[in-house]
């Protein structure tokens, strides 16, 4: 059966598109797809059989799982097998994949209309909205394995024997054309109780998620959104080493004010960085990732 494996995946196509298509048929990344091309394609075609081509696929997904699970999918692109989005931990927060039970926690949010003032229609939501979105934001982890929604808790301290919820921190694959590439990038995101404004919080979950993306999933680039006038979500881009790329002006059918001034994005790429020393430690640093 492995030689009908190889024997499949090593068979000639009429293009590249197609030779690729046939990993991530089956959840491979472009990258993975790409190495598993170059290496198969050495290997003579007549030296195996074309028979059992679904159990091939089966066969190839087990080995390139299980490099992934040897821990090589953390530190090499071309290795990355699908994760479960891990709780990630900060000197202060703990990051936890978002779930069913922080809905209340979600509502009480977005009921502040300060804190929604940049977003949307600019007005507090319903419960009845919020459960919605939380549906939405349940479900969008399951667009890109390792991307979604964590809620953001501060570890107990000598005041309260309780964690504090302080809001939520995101990275999502792109969702418009204008964004980019699908594969290889995320956004990040964040939204804070008013209540730990102003305190450094945004900017250590903000890291951690920057750290977490191109240290843990091999992203290339990091962007982040928000509209011009936001001058404090663009401090917090701007703190954690990202740069201002665009300035665009998309249509509403209800502008808030300030959209006349239009929405800014800002980026990272992996090399820059990099160059920042903030991969100094990583292979060696397992204790901000949780992965339970």
């Amino acid at each position: 059966m492995f030689r009908a494996a190889i024997g499949f995946l090593a068979t000639p196509s009429s293009s590249a598109e197609l030779r690729t298509s046939k990993y991530e048929a089956f959840g491979c990344s472009r990258g993975i797809s790409l190495f598993w091309v170059t290496i198969l394609r050495r290997i003579p075609a007549d030296a195996v059989d074309d028979s059992s081509k679904d159990i091939s696929l089966i066969l190839i997904s087990i080995v390139i799982t299980s490099t992934g699970n040897l821990g090589l999918a953390s530190r090499n692109p071309f290795f990355m097998a699908p994760m479960r989005q891990p709780t990630l931990l900060t000197q202060r927060l703990r990051l936890v994949p978002l779930a069913g039970d922080h809905l209340e926690y979600e509502i009480l949010l977005d009921a502040d209309p300060e804190v929604v003032r940049y977003v949307g229609d600019g007005r507090p939501r319903s419960r009845f909205e919020v459960k919605e979105l939380h549906r939405q934001r349940i479900g969008g982890a399951e667009q890109v394995p390792g991307l979604g929604f964590w809620a953001g808790f501060l570890w107990p301290s000598e005041q309260t024997s309780t964690e504090e919820f302080v809001g939520w921190w995101i990275l999502e694959p792109p969702q418009r054309l204008d964004q980019g590439p699908f594969e290889g990038q995320a956004e990040l995101g964040y939204r804070l109780m008013k209540k730990f404004w102003r305190q450094g919080l945004a900017k250590e979950g903000a890291k951690e998620l920057l750290k977490y993306g191109f240290g843990r999933l091999g992203l290339y680039r990091i962007y982040a959104e928000t509209m011009a006038v936001n001058k404090a979500s663009r401090a917090t881009m701007a703190s954690v080493g990202m740069s201002h790329v665009r300035t665009f002006y998309p249509q509403f059918e209800d502008p808030i004010p300030g959209s006349d001034e239009g929405e800014v994005e800002y980026a990272i790429t992996l090399q820059e960085w990099q160059a920042s020393g903030n991969d100094r430690g990583l292979l060696e640093d397992e204790n901000g990732v949780d992965e339970v």
